[in-house]
């Protein structure tokens, strides 16, 4: 490919609705250091460090969107709660451990990575994107 046909190649992906998308997940690699557990940030989906996508439901997305938030720090029931139910109170809080087991087991069908998705005891829950192997 010569100057010229670089010049129009490049000036046609300009053009394109998806290079604002393009441009802001490249950003979102770059700025995450690129080997780190993140959440694609146009979809519902969580990438792994190896590149590895795992698709998720809305409830997996808010809980983890919560969670990564937090950047390490415990994130207590109550609060996941809250994200997931307009009424705390008529939730039933085993909703939130199967949500989070199932969580666990697809992350560990998709990837051999270890589960970045921790237990604080007595706190609540953690995710932590550095978690290698």
């Amino acid at each position: 490919m010569n100057a010229k046909e670089r010049g129009a190649a490049s000036r046609s992906l300009r053009k394109g609705p998806g290079v604002a998308v393009l441009e802001a997940d490249l950003a979102q690699r770059q700025a995450s250091g690129g080997d780190r557990w993140h959440l694609d940030a146009h979809a519902r989906r969580l990438v792994s460090p190896k590149r590895v996508v795992i698709s998720l439901s809305m409830p997996e997305r808010r809980v983890l969107d919560t969670l990564m938030a937090a950047a390490g720090a415990p994130v207590g029931r109550e609060a996941l709660i809250a994200v997931l139910a307009d009424d705390v109170y008529d939730f039933d809080p085993h909703r939130l451990d199967m949500l989070i087991h199932r969580l666990r087991r697809k992350i560990g069908e998709h990837t051999s990575e270890p589960p970045p998705l921790l237990t604080a005891r007595g706190k609540g829950f953690l995710f932590d994107v550095e978690r290698q192997y």
